[in-house]
């Protein structure tokens, strides 16, 4: 398996880090304690981080502008937005705009292998874990078959 930095160009690293630090120089990300988080960076993937729409949108508009300065383009099918809130909350009708393009909403956001929902009940996740190990079991059964098959109290240890 390869690793994402052997991947990606490291100067492209270099640059993002300037991204960064415009968009943490708006101070408009949420607080946590005494720490303000504004945005998570693996590779070249970039999670944007806000307390309400119009610090996203102010935080976008950086990212329209770094863009356009490095002839960089945005991939707007990979762009979306989730709303965090509790179910209480009407989602968000605000129409986000990167690089003068909508952004589309959807409700729950894989992030390094986590999926978090709208609501961050993490009821998706646990549904895709358990639809990973039913496949991992199936392929597991369907390999032993040649062997003779696994004995029932192999199978109910997995």
């Amino acid at each position: 398996m390869k690793k994402a930095f052997d991947t990606v160009e490291h100067h492209i690293c270099v640059y993002i880090n300037t991204l960064a630090d415009r968009i943490n120089s708006l101070e408009c990300g949420v607080h946590i304690d005494d720490f303000r988080l504004s945005l998570l960076l693996y590779a070249d993937d970039i999670a944007l981080i806000a307390p309400d729409k119009e610090s996203l949108q102010r935080m976008l508009n950086v990212v329209t502008e770094w863009c356009a300065e490095l002839k960089l383009s945005v991939n707007i099918g990979k762009t979306k937005f989730v709303h965090f809130r509790p179910q209480s909350f009407l989602r968000s009708d605000f129409t986000f705009r990167c690089s003068g393009k909508n952004i589309d909403y959807i409700d729950s956001y894989k992030y390094l292998g986590v999926w978090m929902d709208e609501h961050l009940t993490f009821v998706k996740h646990a549904k895709e874990l358990t639809k990973a190990a039913s496949r991992a079991l199936g392929a597991l059964i369907t390999k032993t078959q040649f062997m003779g098959g696994m004995t029932f109290k192999v199978y109910n240890k997995l």
